[in-house]
């Protein structure tokens, strides 16, 4: 077996307006054990409904230009990347970029040439 054979298939996909549940549910396992060093859990909360509440996220995807990204390795989703325009010719900030934990080993993504 070649070592590519044992290596994570990962894909990126562009989120919709119906994956809104989902980014929100991947944020729920992300963010709180990301941040719950440095932030109150009550902060954590407002920071979630602030930016994960499905409206919210509906909200930055229709009207402040947002665009995500689900991240799957092996099928199952596992991560987001949140990107918005900052100017009107090709600069984008990225906004959030959080992954959950799969219990499996990392492999690295190819670097971009």
């Amino acid at each position: 077996m070649s070592t590519r054979n044992l290596a994570l298939r990962h894909t990126i996909r562009k989120a919709t307006i119906k994956d809104c549940g989902l980014i929100n549910r991947l944020a729920w396992k992300a963010f709180p054990p990301t941040y719950q060093a440095i932030l109150t859990p009550e902060q954590i909360e407002y920071m979630m409904h602030w930016m994960y509440d499905e409206a919210s996220l509906r909200r930055q995807m229709t009207k402040e230009g947002h665009v995500y990204f689900i991240i799957h390795v092996e099928g199952e989703p596992v991560g987001y990347v949140s990107v918005r325009p900052e100017d009107a010719f090709t600069r984008a900030k990225c906004t959030t970029w959080h992954a959950i934990s799969t219990g499996r080993r990392a492999t690295r993504f190819p670097k971009a040439s």
